[in-house]
């Protein structure tokens, strides 16, 4: 599982050194290939090979209406290979630096099945909106799906 916030700065070849945090549970899975793809919110998601296939599964089950096939072209087309090197760097592709909006210094963030990379002023901008709401997001996304606390008494 991944955890966690870090901050790091691109090098001259555009390359972030994942922290060892995050480079544990990787090494654990022997993911020495990554795969970045656009995210929500201008993010780049960084997945293992198997976190990646589960995605393709679960669209394949998935009825192919318009939406799962927008998705899987936009986003699969958009994935590419980032293999660390022996000091856990990974390059940043230049096309997913414009979709994350990324100058030269990056956030890293562990969420549960994958990391997510943003431009440090687009998380910054991200945490000024929810930090203030933790407590209502949690009620909802613990709790039926939105339903509210007090129909849950009645």
């Amino acid at each position: 599982m991944f955890a966690g916030t870090y901050i790091r700065t691109l090098d001259d070849k555009h390359r972030i050194a994942i922290p060892r945090p995050l480079r544990d549970p990787l090494e654990a899975m022997s993911a020495k290939v990554l795969y970045l793809g656009p995210g929500t919110e201008s993010t780049i998601n960084v997945f293992t090979q198997k976190t990646l296939e589960e995605m393709g599964e679960k669209l394949g089950k998935a009825s192919l209406g318009p939406d799962q096939r927008v998705f899987s072209r936009l986003f699969f087309a958009q994935v590419q290979p980032a293999e660390m090197d022996g000091q856990g760097r990974i390059r940043i592709p230049v096309e997913l630096q414009g979709w994350a909006k990324i100058q030269s210094e990056v956030v890293l963030i562990g969420v549960r099945d994958h990391i997510e990379i943003w431009g440090t002023e687009t998380w910054k901008s991200y945490m000024e909106q929810w930090q203030n709401q933790f407590d209502q997001v949690t009620d909802r996304a613990f709790h039926n799906h939105g339903e509210s606390k007090s129909s849950e008494s009645k």
